[in-house]
């Protein structure tokens, strides 16, 4: 969370963002789940949006991806 903290007070993170993260955190906790579950798990949200977070997520180390064919699920680190 510390790390999160820091994006967030740098405002790498958006208002957006940040309630969709810890949605992810008290939803999901340390379980996996899919850009399509969390699109339909956290009020319908765009794909688009749910996409952009979990790259950018990622590419902050807060994410971590697993392939499993051709699906991703993703979980926080």
């Amino acid at each position: 969370m510390s790390k999160f903290q820091k994006h967030l007070e740098a405002g790498d993170v958006t208002e957006k963002e940040k309630d969709l993260f810890y949605f992810v955190v008290s939803t999901y906790g340390t379980n996996e789940f899919s850009t399509k579950q969390l699109e339909k798990d956290y009020r319908d949200v765009a794909y688009a949006t749910v996409r952009t977070f979990v790259l950018k997520f990622e590419g902050f180390g807060l994410l971590k991806s697993q392939k499993y064919g051709n699906r991703v699920k993703y979980k926080v680190k």
